[in-house]
């Protein structure tokens, strides 16, 4: 196991104000306790919606899109995006291993592989519903499950939390990651280093009463990305809405070009 993943991970939980004085891998009982409270919550779907709202900071007028995702299990991804007196302003779909994204107010969109997109990085389009689901993913491996949790060390830290680190070999070319549970086996935070960065990539989950939740993502760099997606409860069971078709008003642009037209 890589200690830099448990650095990583014990640092998060110090930032959060817990501050861990001993950190024990869990075996046994113990551990297929931890490991069982983690996937009670982990039940078989076939398709889910999802609504809620974007929060990114310094937005015109403090505007909080609404965003709307459809998934069918793992097949195809499909998000819009709306936002107040302007109607659908964006949209991303991915369906096997192509990957469209819109921008509606430039009339503009990009279209690749996934894999092209990713750059070799071993990410799935059922590990990326996992996480938007609150669930753990193990790249290359599916979603975290008694088979395949071998593959991954239990830690527990004195407030209950379980840190899960997916073993080295299993780590991707360039990275690591881990995840962070809180004591009722929910997932609390996704830590991803990237080789050469000094800050980590983040992933925050937070949890309520009415069956909603949130997750806020943070990618340090030259322009730093902070946002938050706050989601209502899950539908599950839901039917998808008509995918995306250019009609002759749009104009296709390569990936880096549409992401700089931003």
């Amino acid at each position: 196991m890589s200690n830099k993943v448990k650095i990583l991970i014990l640092s998060l939980l110090m930032l959060a104000g817990i501050v861990p004085l001993r950190a024990q891998n869990l075996e046994g009982t113990e551990r297929n306790e931890a490991l069982l409270r983690i996937l009670s919550s982990y039940s078989g779907w076939s398709s889910v919606e999802l609504n809620g709202r974007l929060d990114i900071p310094n937005l015109p007028m403090g505007i909080k899109p609404t965003v709307k995702i459809y998934m069918k299990n793992g097949e195809s991804i499909m998000m819009s995006v709306r936002a107040p007196f302007m109607g659908e302003v964006g949209r991303a779909e991915i369906e096997g291993d192509t990957l469209v994204v819109v921008n509606k107010m430039r009339h503009t969109y990009c279209k690749n592989a996934v894999s092209y997109v990713l750059k070799g990085f071993p990410a799935s389009i059922s590990d990326l519903q996992s996480l938007l689901l609150g669930r753990i993913a193990l790249l290359g491996m599916g979603e975290l499950s008694v088979e395949n949790s071998p593959s991954v060390s239990l830690i527990k830290a004195d407030d209950g939390s379980v840190m899960v680190v997916p073993a080295d070999n299993i780590q991707p070319y360039q990275a690591e990651y881990g995840f962070l549970t809180a004591p009722t086996g929910r997932l609390t935070a996704l830590v991803v280093s990237v080789q050469g960065k000094e800050d980590p990539v983040t992933l925050m989950y937070d949890y309520l009463i009415s069956g909603g939740y949130s997750l806020s993502v943070a990618i340090p760099g030259e322009k730093n990305l902070d946002a938050t997606l706050e989601f209502e409860k899950p539908k599950w069971g839901a039917s998808s809405f008509p995918s995306f078709t250019p009609d002759k008003n749009y104009t296709r642009l390569g990936v880096s070009q549409f992401f700089k037209s931003f």
